[in-house]
């Protein structure tokens, strides 16, 4: 594998693209073409003309996958390794043993180092979310489609490169991802949009966070290193990034404060129309009908039972650390409060809930809810509660006394914040939020 990789640089260094594999599969999105993917044979061995003979598995003679990118500047090459215990001449376990569903992983090199392939043609283009470039499992007609699941071959995975197919024991445990379409302009104007598309990225690797290669993706994508770096990934991949949007990445926006203290100017003012006695901030609705909320009596108030949320006008992008969000419910009864920590749209989320039973932490994706951490802790009718939302702690006060900090490296508000009260007459007051 090693001479491999050294054989495929030394000829893209001569003629700036990868040879294309022997058997290839056209893998396509769309109308377009997002990879190549085959075998290393001796078509490839023609033309880098660097080694002797067709590389093969020395237990099962299989040919070692190769997949090279649309823009051919990338590749992957792939066979399996046994488990660590199959390292040694083993007297006690037989070596037909290591080719059992517990005896090995995908071994995978190459220079595939992205989380999405771009697809340019003349008029359009998309940026889909691909951990590899390597299938274990062709799909019909090689056509790869927007929401389906497939099994990848990356680094270190259960699922086994495509050539070793009825060569080796295929009911080990599969890891499957789903491709998603993240992005579709060919330009990004603006820093809100690499934003958004970084944490359409980062939700979708979500499943993937344990695994060394996407941990960084996951809990880092909102620093501004890495937002630098997938901007230039984009510009290589044909994506075209506005000087402006890169200028904001390497020196952002002063801090701001918003703050709304629910102050009422008329008394009772329906939220859509809101304003406030010094015009820092105000609030609008998403979802929300008239009289859904209103500010009364210095409040946040929920009049109706309809499901819809607020946020902050004018929008504040937290796709940073460098904020805190913080607010207080007094007289909590057996009603819910939700508060939107990361916040992509409304089928992609995070969000702290709190009801009178305790607390949970969910987080929805493409509209499906699922727990991450649940907290069965009562809270007594009447009761004050204060929180703190900063970086990735959450701490949560009961009548002033403090519990435990909820602490995640994935909780991180993107988007904008949004608040969300369920029952008839629930309250809050004392909002205040500082962002970049």
């Amino acid at each position: 594998m090693k001479i491999i990789e050294k054989a495929m640089w030394l000829y893209i260094t001569t003629e700036a693209i990868y040879p294309l594999p022997d058997n290839p599969i056209p893998i396509n999105y769309s109308w377009s073409l997002a990879w190549t993917q085959g075998v290393i044979g001796t078509g490839v061995l023609n033309q880098i003309n660097r080694i002797s003979s067709v590389p093969v598995d020395p237990l099962v003679g299989a040919q070692y996958s190769l997949s090279v990118l649309n823009t051919r500047r990338s590749y992957s090459a792939a066979s399996i390794k046994e488990e660590w215990l199959f390292a040694w001449n083993n007297p006690i376990i037989a070596e037909s043993y290591a080719l059992s569903s517990q005896g090995f992983r995908s071994l995978v090199i190459g220079n595939y180092l992205s989380y999405d392939v771009s697809l340019i043609s003349e008029n359009n283009c998309s940026v889909i979310t691909a951990p590899s470039i390597l299938l274990s499992d062709i799909p019909a007609g090689g056509n790869i489609i927007d929401g389906d699941s497939y099994n990848y071959t990356f680094f270190n995975s259960y699922n086994i490169p495509q050539s070793y197919s009825g060569l080796v024991d295929e009911t080990a445990s599969t890891e499957s991802f789903q491709m998603v379409e993240i992005l579709d302009v060919c330009t990004i104007s603006s820093i809100n949009q690499l934003k958004l598309y970084l944490a359409k990225l980062a939700t979708n690797y979500q499943p993937f966070a344990t695994k060394d290669k996407f941990s960084a993706l996951v809990f880092m994508s909102n620093t501004r290193e890495f937002q630098l770096t997938a901007a230039k990934l984009l510009q290589e991949n044909g994506i075209k990034i506005e000087s402006s949007v890169l200028n904001e990445i390497i020196s952002p926006t002063p801090f701001e404060v918003f703050i709304d203290t629910f102050s009422d100017v008329s008394g009772s003012e329906i939220i859509g129309w809101h304003t406030t006695d010094d015009g820092v901030g105000a609030w609008i609705g998403q979802n929300a009908v008239a009289w859904d909320y209103t500010i009364e009596n210095n409040k946040l108030r929920k009049n109706t039972s309809a499901i819809s949320v607020i946020s902050p006008d004018p929008f504040p992008l937290v796709t940073t650390p460098n904020y805190t969000m913080s607010f207080e419910v007094d007289n909590f009864w057996a009603w819910m409060i939700s508060a939107y920590l990361r916040y992509t749209d409304l089928d992609n989320h995070y969000k702290l809930e709190v009801t009178q039973s305790g607390y949970v932490v969910k987080r929805r994706v493409w509209g499906v809810d699922s727990i991450f951490s649940n907290i069965n802790d009562p809270i007594s009718n009447g009761s004050t509660l204060n929180f703190w939302v900063q970086d990735d702690t959450i701490t949560f006060w009961v009548n002033g006394i403090e519990k435990e900090n909820i602490v995640a490296g994935w909780l991180n508000t993107q988007w904008f914040p949004a608040l969300y009260l369920q029952n008839i007459g629930s309250e809050i007051d004392n909002y205040s939020l500082t962002y970049r």
